[in-house]
């Protein structure tokens, strides 16, 4: 009830969710411009890490590719923990190569071919960040419902 007598909470609650349904959308967004206007490419892993997360472990790999106009770009790109472990296999005596997709407007947005396509995390985003908003929105609806109530003693 006390989080009820300040209206600050659930405002901040739909304002969170907003901002992580956005989030959410932009990277969908991207990765939709990438399935539709972007070049394939093929890449090698250069470095494979897991990184400690907020959320558990980030499973990131360095891969290095030509570009269309024959630039070598190196990007890192956050990839399942199956596809992490399938790349990062110590038996192999090779490097290992991959299909990528990037935009070739602006080459910092890429994915990698084979991998599902669109990032889990754009869904759980947009998921989370609907859920929150609409947790902040009962949250407000009840306040000022409550806040014009007598008090009882």
């Amino acid at each position: 009830m006390k989080l009820l007598k300040s209206n600050g909470f659930p405002v901040a609650l739909v304002l969170l969710g907003i901002l992580s349904m956005w989030a959410g959308f932009d990277q969908h967004a991207k990765s939709a411009r990438i399935e539709a206007d972007g070049i394939s490419a093929t890449g090698t892993v250069r470095k494979a890490e897991a990184r400690p997360h907020r959320r558990g472990t980030e499973y990131v790999l360095t891969v290095g590719f030509f570009t269309e106009d024959r630039r070598f770009l190196q990007r890192e790109v956050r990839v399942s923990k199956e596809f992490f472990d399938s790349q990062t296999d110590v038996s192999r005596k090779t490097v290992p190569k991959v299909g990528i997709r990037y935009n070739p407007a602006d080459t910092s947005e890429l994915m990698i071919e084979g991998t599902g396509g669109r990032d889990a995390s754009d869904y759980a985003l947009m998921i989370t960040g609907g859920a929150v908003a609409i947790a902040g929105g009962i949250g407000y609806f009840l306040y000022l419902m409550l806040r014009d109530k007598p008090q009882r003693a």
